[in-house]
């Protein structure tokens, strides 16, 4: 009899373990199912700017000794990184990486360019210059230059493009449609708050505006606290804004990187990072964006040696 009585509680253990485990190995089937059919998230949802991310050195550069100013080509799947000196008689760009070129030496009668750009303009001419202007009246011209040789491919005017008195221009190429490069013309620190996005269609030779937006994220980049790149850091085919801390000020106290998204005509961010460099060592360096093996990265420089970084933007997709 207490033998019966003891066992009949050991049947009933034995029957709930197995249906325990029958439920468990159940809920397992139904996750393992729902994880292989979910829509996979984008990078971008994955940027979370508010999450406590920090950007991470991937691998180091070398530049071939000391550089002034430096600009990127945007060519996939590596971009090349260009040197730029210019003085009062001519500006010379010289290919840096992935390899060491010649460099080439531009004419400019008229004194130093207000900028001056890298990037692929035809099939037929290859990787250009672009030696850009910015005239009293608003108006921009574009000097297209061979890099092997240096000749003449055309020189451009855009229309006259006003600029309220105090705000900031960045002049830049970038990628917004169509096979040309695109002339961005972003002026900051407007007298309303805000910062002006104008892009001007290489297809048109920058007589048609594709975009022109008010932005409010990017109203505190200021100029001399905040260096701007384009790159499309998602392959969304245009390029979003980059900006890079020059300065100590910043609130995590590190050098700080942060994304304006194309998609969303700069209206929001796409990324919001701290990097590993304190605030306080950008002093003589400079920053750029690049593709390295078709992923965007983001680098820092040191001017006096040519010695670099580079930063994943975004994780492989």
């Amino acid at each position: 009899m207490d033998t019966e009585v003891g066992s009949e509680p050991s049947r009933s253990h034995r029957r709930e373990g197995t249906i325990v485990a029958l439920c468990l190995f159940g809920l397992l089937l139904i996750g393992t199912a729902l994880e292989f059919s979910r829509e996979r998230l984008s990078v971008a949802a994955l940027a979370d700017p508010d999450a406590p991310m920090l950007l991470q050195e991937g691998q180091s550069l070398d530049l071939g000794g000391q550089v002034d100013e430096l600009t990127s080509d945007g060519v996939s799947p590596t971009s090349g990184i260009w040197s730029v000196d210019s003085s009062e008689e001519a500006t010379t760009v010289q290919p840096r990486f992935p390899r060491r070129g010649t460099a080439v030496r531009l004419l400019t009668p008229g004194g130093p360019p207000d900028a001056v750009d890298v990037a692929t303009w035809t099939r037929q001419t290859g990787v250009c210059a672009f030696l850009i202007r910015a005239f009293r009246d608003g108006r921009v011209s574009v000097d297209v230059r061979r890099t092997s040789g240096g000749s003449r491919v055309e020189l451009l005017q855009t229309a006259p493009l006003p600029r309220p008195a105090g705000s900031q221009r960045t002049l830049q190429l970038g990628r917004w449609s169509g096979a040309r490069d695109d002339l961005f013309v972003i002026d900051r620190d407007l007298p309303d708050g805000t910062m002006r996005v104008r892009v001007l269609s290489g297809e048109s030779d920058f007589k048609s505006t594709v975009l022109d937006v008010p932005v409010s994220k990017g109203a505190g980049f200021d100029r001399g606290e905040w260096a701007l790149d384009l790159l499309d850091v998602i392959g969304s085919g245009r390029s979003d804004l980059v900006f890079s801390t020059r300065s100590a000020d910043t609130g995590s106290g590190q050098t700080e990187v942060h994304v304006l998204d194309a998609q969303t005509n700069y209206s929001g961010f796409l990324l919001q990072l701290p990097t590993e460099v304190d605030a306080a060592g950008t002093s003589g360096r400079r920053s750029l964006t690049v593709l390295l093996r078709r992923q965007p990265h983001w680098v820092l420089v040191d001017a006096r040696t040519g010695r670099a970084r580079a930063y994943p933007l975004a994780a492989p997709r």
